[in-house]
C-alpha cells in the first residue's frame, strides 16, 4: 500500500517510475480515502491510497495527509482462515479491507513484484503470517518491481 497526500500526483509519480498508469479504484466511505490500483502479477497488486477531498472526515489508520511524498505504509496478506485472521487483525488495532473482485484481476498490468521486505527494529516480533522481518533502525517496507521502464524500488 503506497500512501500519499494527493492521489493524482501519486498516480502520476508511479506512472513516471514504471510506465504503467494506475486505474482509479474508488472511495472508502467514512474513512476519508480513495485509491488507485496497479496489478503486480498473480494475486498481487499495488494500492495507491490518498485522502479523498470529497469526504469531510478522515479516519484512516495512518495520517497520509502529512506525508511529504508517496511512501509504502502497509501490506496485505492472503489467508485460508479469514475468520481467525480477522479477529487477530482487529485485536491488534489494524483494519481489514475486502472486495468482490480481486484487485489484481482488473487493474492495469505491466509491473511484477520481484521482492517485498518488512523492516523493523525488533525482527523477532510475530506477525501471524509467514514473512521474514529484516532488522532495521525503523519500521518500514521495501518493494522491488520490474516494470516497462525497468527496476523500480518503492519504500
Amino acid at each position: 500500500m503506497l500512501g500519499a497526500p494527493d492521489l493524482d500526483r501519486a498516480v502520476a509519480s508511479v506512472e513516471r517510475l514504471t510506465g504503467v498508469k494506475a486505474a482509479t479504484g474508488g472511495s472508502h466511505s467514512g474513512m476519508g480515502t480513495r485509491n488507485a490500483l496497479v496489478s503486480l502479477g498473480g494475486q498481487q497488486y499495488l494500492e495507491i491510497i490518498a485522502p479523498d477531498p470529497r469526504q469531510t472526515s478522515f479516519s484512516f489508520q495512518t495520517d497520509i495527509r502529512t506525508l511529504a511524498e508517496p511512501k509504502l505504509i502497509g501490506w496485505a496478506a492472503r489467508t485460508n482462515d479469514i475468520v481467525s485472521l480477522a479477529k487477530r487483525t482487529r485485536e491488534g488495532g489494524n483494519q481489514i479491507f475486502a472486495g468482490a473482485v480481486h484487485p489484481a484481476q482488473d487493474s492495469p498490468k505491466g509491473c511484477q513484484l520481484q521482492s517485498f521486505e518488512i523492516e523493523h527494529p525488533d525482527p523477532v516480533k510475530r506477525l501471524g503470517i509467514q514473512a521474514e522481518v529484516k532488522l532495521s533502525k525503523g519500521a518500514g517496507f521495501a518493494a522491488v518491481l520490474s516494470s516497462p521502464k525497468g527496476r523500480v524500488e518503492l519504500r
